[in-house]
């Protein structure tokens, strides 16, 4: 029995970078996760070690020829010339962040409004398959709006504030202690972020602090900070749309990333500001996770040449 042909699909982004792998009838083989690689945060070693461990944990113990290679990621020169040299010259196909970001949602063909709400934030336009705009996508210290690090920064901001009395009480102040492990916040967390430097994707990683606030113990700055976020990005995506799209079409908006998973404060308030623009719009949510998106849109194009 001859060994099975493989297509690989790799997602890295800034807080992790995974890996599937794919037979060619579509069954899922094995799949495999990095740390981050978003070469605007992490060095080039990083980034190259995150996608080394993300193939081979997809590969563990499979036996078969890798055919094609599709990727989402901040590429290098030697990243790609490994992936060739470790994986037998496979073909490469690069697909862009926001492509995926529609393909998550079971579309593989993109048209209507893509948002992706991560560790950073970005919007696209696409008509036929074709994209025809972006707006966002700045990163954090220009952008990112309705980031999973933009509600970090807003929620540490407002514990802050809380812990200097300037706010009302909140329990974000006893999880931001919880969660860098420190008591005392002036003495202890600033130094932290400006003499160590935090990891861009350990801050965005309170978010989900912050979330859990708002959605289990309904803390009213935690949920404020969240539904503020998801009104930000919506009202980006609202206002790119009325470029491409007529607020009487049902228009899809293809929702990814981490945000979104918060159903009560974030994904809700994002819809309210979209449907009072856009009525008759229609939300999809991620079916797959990002590499095995990757990997299905890989294996359509190379079966268009391969058949």
């Amino acid at each position: 029995m001859k060994p099975p042909r493989l297509i690989l699909g790799i997602e890295a982004g800034g807080t992790k970078t995974e890996c599937a792998a794919l037979s060619e009838s579509g069954l899922l083989f094995g799949y495999g996760r990095g740390g981050p690689a978003n070469l605007n945060f992490v060095t080039e070693e990083q980034h190259n070690e995150s996608l080394r461990t993300a193939v081979e944990g997809a590969l563990k113990e499979l036996k078969g020829q890798v055919c094609a290679v599709g990727y989402t990621i901040a590429g290098t020169a030697a990243s790609i010339k490994w992936l060739r040299r470790r994986l037998g010259n496979p073909v490469l196909w690069h697909y862009s962040e926001l492509r995926v970001a529609v393909a998550i949602t079971g579309l593989i063909n993109p048209h209507g409004v893509a948002v992706i709400a991560g560790t950073g934030s970005n919007v696209a336009f696409f008509k036929e398959g074709e994209q025809l705009g972006s707006v966002g996508g700045w990163g954090s210290l220009l952008g990112d709006e309705g980031s999973a690090y933009e509600v970090a920064i807003q929620a540490i901001r407002a514990a802050v504030r809380a812990y200097d009395g300037r706010d009302a009480d909140t329990a974000l102040v006893q999880a931001v202690q919880r969660y860098f492990n420190v008591e005392e916040l002036r003495s202890e967390l600033v130094p932290l972020f400006y003499k160590k430097t935090l990891p861009r994707h350990q801050i965005a990683g309170f978010a989900k602090e912050a979330v859990k606030l708002a959605e289990e113990q309904r803390d009213k700055t935690a949920i404020r900070v969240v539904q503020q976020a998801a009104e930000r990005l919506a009202q980006d995506a609202v206002t790119g749309a009325k470029i491409y799209f007529d607020p009487a079409d049902p228009v899809t908006f293809s929702l990814s990333g981490g945000m979104f998973h918060s159903k009560r404060c974030y994904l809700k308030a994002f819809e309210e500001v979209v449907q009072a623009v856009y009525p008759l719009a229609k939300f999809r949510l991620p079916r797959d996770r990002p590499a095995t998106a990757v990997a299905r849109i890989t294996l359509r194009d190379w079966l268009k040449v391969n058949r």
